[in-house]
């Protein structure tokens, strides 16, 4: 590898940013606080987070697993702190309206589903954070089938950086 190719420096931890610890998330609903998931703001300005790209990675199951192949979980981003105070943020989804959401992408159910927890990396690769400062996530079940309760969203930052060699 020459001097200066670019090459991807990965934050090293991952970020649980939803989380459906006590409920499940029904099908053609969307992931709101206190409802049916635990939703965490995160600081893309703080100290450590100050990452250009994202991979995210769904984990969960589905008690029913009937036709769900090729079907998706759509992820979404919600500003927050819009004009640097907490008072103005977009308005988060209820279960069955997005509101203030912008899709970010979608984790595809693939083949070799099981009742066991399905590891699902975003499709497309990382997205964006440019120009983000602080936000939540939302989750919008399009499979058909609940997601059991204990499924997990999470977040990993990573950049572009010159290699040495």
């Amino acid at each position: 590898m020459t001097a200066n190719t670019a090459i991807q420096e990965f934050d090293g931890s991952l970020t649980t940013v939803l989380t459906g610890a006590t409920a499940v998330l029904a099908t053609s609903n969307y992931a709101v606080n206190g409802t049916n998931a635990t939703v965490t703001e995160v600081d893309f300005q703080g100290t450590g987070d100050k990452w250009p790209l994202a991979r995210a990675i769904f984990t969960g199951q589905w008690a029913t697993i009937t036709s769900i192949v090729g079907k998706t979980l759509d992820l979404y981003y919600i500003p927050t702190d819009i004009d640097g105070t907490d008072t103005h943020d977009s308005e988060m989804p209820t279960t069955t309206v997005l509101n203030g959401g912008h899709y970010v992408g979608s984790f595809v159910v693939t083949t070799g589903v099981s009742a066991t927890d399905m590891y699902l990396e975003l499709q497309g690769g990382p997205f964006s954070l440019l120009g983000r400062k602080k936000g939540k996530f939302s989750l919008y079940n399009n499979t058909g089938q609940s997601v059991s309760t204990g499924w997990t969203v999470k977040i990993e930052g990573l950049s572009l950086i010159p290699s040495s060699s």
